[in-house]
């Protein structure tokens, strides 16, 4: 049977255990030709920590793991180098130090080289690693992996991120006045920390995050599928493994599936949810929350420099969407050329961010929001309004108080937007026309329900207001039976206290 590699991170371990392996040394041979100090970000999952393995074994000389691979027969394998490779996921900087968990690792990589460091601090001592691991014959290779990890870790202590990010800042300067002692630096992360000087001291570092000389350096491509996975697909439909797993860019161009969620399909031969197992993103949903942004898809179009930098003083969501992987480039503007459209890149993680935004709002464990979902949008398509209440008012007695007390109109918009979005049924709030704005339009298949929401006001004002404005005028000349729904919330109660139904019927 084939042994797919889920989440192994050692090159070395997946070649000789006999893993499943997707060719990637030739992309990484042209990169590291093309240029000698490199950053690349991608999100969680995506093979970074693979590729820096990769590159370590390539340096080290380590033909026998190459055997067969494309890059056999063009690597100088009688060349060997010195090799500095930092884990920061290895570090024990919580309870250590940032400072003396970096020392301590510099001093087990000397160790193998029979190098003791006299150095005492983090940025002298890896100076003097460098200088004297090049110092025994070739130049020295730098391989830094999740370089931010320390600062991703605890990004709401903002104390602690300023006094990681001066140690880094420190440690990173080195790399700068020792170009002739190296022969590559290869630096991975999730973001692009500004005010490190890994990006503003360290000026000839290439960052190849956005463009085409990584796009497929991580990730598996269609072509790679029909290569090396088509026999294993057994039942699993290729239509619904690229819904799920495909759709991420970082050209607008070429996509790719995640590696992980693609292989553990693979694996389970079920169609799941793995992105959503693997940790949720606390306080990504709590800027989300505090910023009042339930709808991800409202960032549809920034610039290039959004996307590749990250101040943690200044937060900005569609750069910590993008580079965590909850946001992908679906396009790019030609003409302005570096102005990139943005939206969920699958399935996957758009009904995980949903999910993890109603359990934000709903935290009520025994809660199955999803499942609610799908029986309110059942009972709107057997036009069953009473259960469809009785559903919503059943999800709204979860709810906080807190999350009611900021704005009953909006809780209500977001509420309704996410159970949808959640489910795939199409769901538009604040629905402008040229008269106003609906608050809602749930659109299904044979049917559209416009809403109009009222707190503490009749159901026969709500309705009046969607025939007055012709709210459902849009939605006409397409097949369905259109509805407007008139509801009463009562901010006492904090529930539905009265709701009114009626079918429009068009003009003959």
């Amino acid at each position: 049977m084939v042994k797919f590699p889920i989440g192994l991170q050692d090159f070395r371990s997946l070649r000789e255990e006999g893993y499943l392996y997707i060719d990637k040394t030739e992309q990484v041979y042209r990169l590291i030709q093309s240029s000698k100090f490199f950053f690349l970000s991608r999100p969680r999952r995506f093979g970074k920590s693979l590729t820096v393995s990769t590159l370590h074994e390539l340096y080290r000389g380590n033909r026998a793991v190459f055997s067969g691979l494309w890059v056999e027969k063009y690597w100088d394998w009688e060349r060997q180098h010195p090799i500095i490779w930092l884990r920061f996921a290895l570090m024990d900087y919580e309870q250590k130090g940032l400072e003396a968990a970096i020392l301590e690792q510099l001093a087990t990589v000397g160790k193998s080289y029979q190098i003791v460091l006299e150095q005492q601090s983090a940025k002298g001592a890896f100076a003097e690693l460098i200088q004297k691991m090049a110092a025994q014959g070739q130049r020295t290779v730098v391989l830094i992996d999740e370089y931010d990890k320390p600062l991703v870790d605890d990004l709401e202590d903002t104390q602690q991120v300023d006094a990681r990010r001066k140690v880094l800042r420190s440690f990173y300067s080195v790399l700068k006045d020792l170009d002739p002692y190296l022969e590559l630096v290869f630096i991975t992360g999730v973001s692009a920390f500004s005010k490190v000087s890994l990006f503003s001291a360290l000026n000839n570092l290439t960052n190849v995050t956005l463009g085409s000389r990584a796009e497929d350096l991580v990730g598996i491509t269609e072509a790679e599928i029909d290569r090396y996975l088509a026999p294993h697909l057994g039942d699993l439909s290729r239509d619904d493994l690229r819904r799920w797993y495909n759709g991420y860019s970082w050209t607008g161009k070429v996509r790719v599936y995640n590696p992980f969620s693609l292989l553990s399909a693979l694996y389970s031969g079920e169609i799941f949810n793995f992105w959503f197992d693997t940790g949720t993103p606390n306080f990504l949903i709590q800027l989300l929350k505090r910023a009042g942004i339930y709808d991800v898809g409202k960032f549809l179009q920034v610039s290039q420099h959004r996307l590749t930098s990250f101040d943690p003083e200044n937060i900005d969501l569609a750069s910590i969407l993008f580079q965590t992987g909850y946001l992908t480039i679906v396009d790019r503007d030609e003409f302005l050329g570096r102005s990139f459209d943005l939206d969920y890149p699958n399935l996957e993680v758009r009904e995980s961010m949903q999910t993890y935004l109603l359990q934000s709002i709903s935290p009520n464990p025994d809660l199955d929001a999803r499942g609610r979902a799908v029986l309110m949008a059942r009972a709107l398509i057997r036009h069953d309004l009473d259960l469809f209440i009785e559903h919503l008012n059943a999800l709204f007695a979860n709810i906080p108080y807190d999350f009611w007390s900021r704005d009953e109109e909006f809780a209500f918009h977001t509420v309704l937007f996410l159970l949808f979005e959640l489910i795939g049924v199409p769901v538009e709030t604040e629905v402008h026309t040229s008269k106003g704005r609906a608050d809602a339009a749930v659109i299904l298949e044979h049917a559209v329900y416009v809403f109009e929401f009222k707190r503490d006001q009749s159901v026969a004002s709500a309705l009046k207001q969607i025939r007055e404005r012709d709210y459902l005028d849009k939605y006409g000349g397409q097949g369905r039976k259109r509805y407007a729904v008139g509801i009463k919330f009562s901010s006492k109660k904090r529930s539905v206290a009265d709701w009114v139904v009626e079918e429009v019927i068009p003009n003959e």
